[in-house]
């Protein structure tokens, strides 16, 4: 699932190291996870990819820690619905 999350393919690259984990992270909205990404970029940080929004409306970016995690900064607009 997470070859297919990250590169919507059935194979995880060659070219990237297989995750040993993963971990998911969900933000405050969509601009919070862009600010993640923008901050983790300036500190060195390389992202499998960067902020996208998937078909069903979830923000994601992605990249993978030193340690082979899979870390994935997430919006998930209807985890922030309230119920009137």
């Amino acid at each position: 699932m997470a070859a297919h999350s990250c590169f919507g393919q059935d194979e995880w690259p060659a070219r990237v190291p297989e995750p040993t984990a993963t971990v998911d992270f969900e933000l405050a909205d969509a601009a919070a996870v862009e600010a993640a990404v923008q901050e983790l970029k300036a500190k060195g940080q390389d992202f499998i990819h960067e902020v996208r929004t998937e078909l069903w409306g979830q923000v994601t970016a992605r990249f993978t820690s030193p340690e082979g995690v899979l870390v994935t900064l997430s919006y998930a607009p209807w985890l922030h619905e309230q119920e009137v």
